[in-house]
């Protein structure tokens, strides 16, 4: 059976084998209230550090329920499924922060927001980096994810093609062809925003290594093309 996963936040240097922790009021909730756990459960915990393994070790219930584990064995980070980019034109802001907590879900190692010509402008000066941060990093703690997902500030293509991008690279695009088998080694994949890249944009990433994917004859909403082309080339 697997076990219960909780994430630890604490900062600084991770905790040793033998050493006592607590967990943040929201994880001890959902231990204490939602879950019922008690001590001498065995759990998972999750980090910036990796994976290890835990037992419950006492509930406090004053000034506030918390749970204290004490580890049994070192955090150890696996390796990423995938060294993979997506590099994401702005769209909606309720539609980009969806692929935000779905690129992280899925394993996405570096997310790149793109200003391209038909994107939806930002604010004057504002990025919401610090909001996509905090919505992916939720988005980890509640799927188990033990490496956090890189998030860029937003920038033009011209500035993304100067990147060091991993390859093979793969362009959203109906007019394309879809992938016979999803690639062993890292990837970028690159989504236009709504109504598309412009014919200089694709001319421009096709000069830059990219090739064209398709889904099928469905022209897919920008967030949608991401999940789905993600889900395909991640999840082997």
């Amino acid at each position: 059976m697997r076990l219960r996963r909780f994430s630890l936040t604490a900062p600084g240097q991770a905790p040793s084998p033998g050493e006592t922790v607590p967990l943040d009021k929201i994880q001890s909730h959902q231990a204490i209230k939602v879950l019922r756990m008690s001590p001498g459960q065995e759990i998972e915990l999750t980090g910036p550090w990796g994976l290890a393994q835990a037992r419950i070790e006492k509930i406090d219930q004053k000034p506030q329920p918390t749970l204290w584990v004490t580890l049994l064995s070192p955090f150890e980070a696996p390796p990423d499924s995938a060294q993979s980019l997506l590099a994401l034109s702005l769209i909606r802001s309720s539609r980009f922060d969806w692929a935000v907590e779905k690129a992280t879900e899925l394993g996405v190692k570096l997310l790149v927001p793109i200003m391209a010509h038909r994107s939806v402008p930002l604010a004057s000066g504002q990025t919401k980096l610090s909001r996509w941060l905090r919505l992916s990093e939720e988005s980890r703690k509640q799927c188990g994810r033990p490496n956090p997902m890189d998030i860029r500030a937003p920038m033009t293509l011209e500035n993304f093609f100067q990147m060091p991008l991993p390859g093979p690279k793969f362009l959203a695009d109906p007019a394309g062809s879809p992938q016979a088998s999803p690639p062993d080694q890292a990837f970028s994949l690159l989504i236009g925003p709504e109504g598309g890249f412009t014919d200089q944009e694709k001319q421009l990433a096709y000069h830059n290594g990219f090739m064209p994917y398709s889904l099928g004859p469905l022209t897919l909403r920008s967030e949608t093309a991401a999940v789905a082309l993600l889900a395909k080339l991640l999840i082997k």
